[in-house]
């Protein structure tokens, strides 16, 4: 071996050392990117199941009872429904979510009535209700 192949083997390896930690540097970060737009995927899929709950008990007839099962984001301890004026506002306690309004939906108990969260699902029973001769979907 002449000398210059002896002072090269080392920029090889340096090199290599490089490139090994540019990757798992990328391949960690692209990861932890995609389990946060998962978890964001999880808030909008609650939206469109919990949306779709109410205008399926709202437009069945009155007296409907039906029990409901959301799936929500992992960091989430809590659901609340909060009583406005333009009809109920639904928020999670998860940095993945944004409270929501719902002119269908009101409730019954103390405001805002929350929902705790166990194995990153929440149970909710939706009653179709007639109050002041209007449909109105009712958590019970």
């Amino acid at each position: 071996m002449n000398k210059a192949q002896i002072t090269a083997q080392p920029l090889y390896y340096i090199f290599i050392i490089i490139v090994v930690a540019l990757v798992l540097l990328f391949g960690f970060n692209m990861i932890r990117n995609l389990l946060e737009t998962q978890e964001k995927s999880t808030f909008i899929q609650f939206k469109t199941d919990i949306e779709s709950a109410i205008d399926n008990v709202y437009n069945a007839n009155p007296g409907t009872k039906l029990t409901y099962l959301f799936l929500v984001p992992k960091d989430t301890s809590e659901v609340c429904f909060e009583k406005v004026s333009e009809g109920t506002r639904v928020r999670a306690d998860s940095i993945y979510s944004q409270s929501f309004l719902n002119e269908k939906l009101t409730h019954n108990k103390a405001n805002p009535y929350c929902v705790r969260v166990v194995n990153k699902k929440i149970n909710v029973i939706m009653e179709n209700k007639i109050i002041d001769s209007k449909s109105i979907v009712e958590l019970s």
